[in-house]
């Protein structure tokens, strides 16, 4: 876990809001943590790699992700994450965009979801992002 952050703090790019301190050490195994209640027989590396990559990918540019998802097949190879079941968020997901007659692209609503991960793991947050990316509708979309 800290090998992993280390070397993210080494290769990645130098952002402001990049934290890869005890706060997003804690936020990772809190993340661990609620991921073995919901899923107890999942093997724990499974879910190691999975809270780390739920806690750090929604924070990182567009340019650093890449890069990140290279450290964790090194640190974990071989290891690959199923495909997560978010069915009630999803549809609750589905009902806003058409409440507020917003286009259902799967980039959007993975932004929807890694708002919603984060914010199970942090106390608190802040919504980053160039005028006009969508930082609002993502945030009225969950709300």
């Amino acid at each position: 876990l800290v090998g992993c952050l280390r070397l993210a703090s080494e290769q990645l790019s130098s952002q402001d809001h990049y934290d890869y301190g005890m706060r997003a050490v804690k936020s990772i195994i809190v993340a661990a943590g609620n991921l073995k209640r919901k899923e107890p027989q999942t093997e724990e590396l499974l879910l190691t790699m999975r809270a780390i990559k739920d806690v750090n990918l929604p924070k990182f540019t567009t340019e650093d992700i890449p890069l990140f998802n290279g450290i964790t097949q090194d640190l974990f190879p071989g290891l690959t994450l199923p495909e997560p079941d978010y069915g009630s968020l999803m549809t609750a997901l589905q009902d806003a965009c058409v409440a507020q007659n917003l286009e259902q692209v799967s980039s959007f609503v993975n932004k929807c979801i890694q708002l919603w991960e984060t914010i199970l793991v942090r106390h608190g947050l802040m919504l980053v992002g160039e005028t006009f990316s969508g930082k609002t509708c993502v945030l009225n979309t969950l709300y």
